[in-house]
């Protein structure tokens, strides 16, 4: 993906290393520090040589980045980078999932001066850590929120008559705002930031497979977004929207797009310039 960065944002940037092994702990409860430290040490290096930055969280480094702007101490560490940073912009991030999983999810024990008097359920997420300490955007400490995500298919069951999620139909409410592509005032004249893009397809089974993993995170299956994350998950109260359509969540060939391909980023890319009007970019 950063090998085909424009020349304004470009900056030498950096991707958080992981393998896929990593996320294995993860699946059997273990925490999420291993990626904040790793995400952190990466974003001062940035910012030593830069200044503040621009941070990207593509599914959950979306959700995760809140926790490492954030000044609520997660596992004993308060990272608080809120002043690293001027924009973080997530894609296709399940911000809002109530995480619903078919095979369940083993529950973490998180630690934090805060966490015993918080509701049920944030001592065993991350996610809800995040979601309980930074509800909203304004939460970030000045960061400029930036929300995408796809609009590539409508999830179906199998057993549905109707089209394979190519496009809005009137047989079920959505969850969310369908074939638009928006952002909150950052297009000049109300531009199409997705004109261009191809419009949703899929085939019956990526309808049925998206439908199983919306319904996961969001309570039903019969709404649209990028194959994996709803779109009505995907914002954060506060936040810029922006939803793209035709675009899926990881790459998938046979000409199909997701967010790291060279068309999908010119539509993100310009919000990762500074904003007019916000603080110093430069070190303090």
């Amino acid at each position: 993906m950063t090998s085909s960065l424009s020349a304004p944002v470009r900056r030498c940037p950096k991707v958080v290393p992981a393998a896929r092994s990593d996320w294995f702990p993860v699946i059997y409860g273990a925490s999420f520090e291993w990626y904040l430290k790793r995400m952190d040490a990466l974003l001062q290096s940035m910012y030593a040589r830069h200044g503040r930055v621009a941070l990207v969280g593509h599914s959950a480094g979306g959700w995760l980045a809140r926790i490492l702007l954030g000044e609520e101490p997660y596992q004993g560490v308060r990272y608080g980078r809120s002043g690293c940073v001027h924009t973080l912009l997530t894609l296709g991030s399940p911000h809002q999932s109530i995480e619903n999983y078919p095979l369940g999810r083993a529950e973490e024990s998180l630690l934090g001066p805060n966490v015993d008097a918080a509701p049920p359920g944030v001592r065993g997420s991350s996610l809800q850590f995040a979601n309980h300490f930074y509800p909203h955007a304004d939460a970030l400490g000045g960061v400029r929120v930036v929300c995408a995500c796809g609009d590539a298919i409508r999830g179906r069951l199998l057993w549905d008559g109707g089209s394979s999620g190519g496009g809005s139909d009137d047989g079920g409410t959505s969850g969310s705002s369908s074939n638009s592509s928006f952002s909150d005032g950052s297009h000049d004249g109300g531009s199409d930031p997705g004109r261009g893009l191809q419009s949703r397809c899929g085939s019956r089974w990526d309808a049925y497979v998206a439908y199983e993993g919306y319904k996961s995170g969001c309570g039903r299956g019969d709404v649209d977004g990028d194959g994996v994350t709803p779109l009505c998950i995907a914002q954060l109260p506060g936040a810029e929207e922006l939803v793209l359509p035709g675009v899926w969540h990881v790459p998938r060939g046979r000409g199909q797009l997701w967010y790291g391909d060279s068309a999908v980023q010119e539509l993100w890319l310009q919000y990762l310039r500074e904003p007019q009007g916000s603080a110093a970019s430069g070190r303090p």
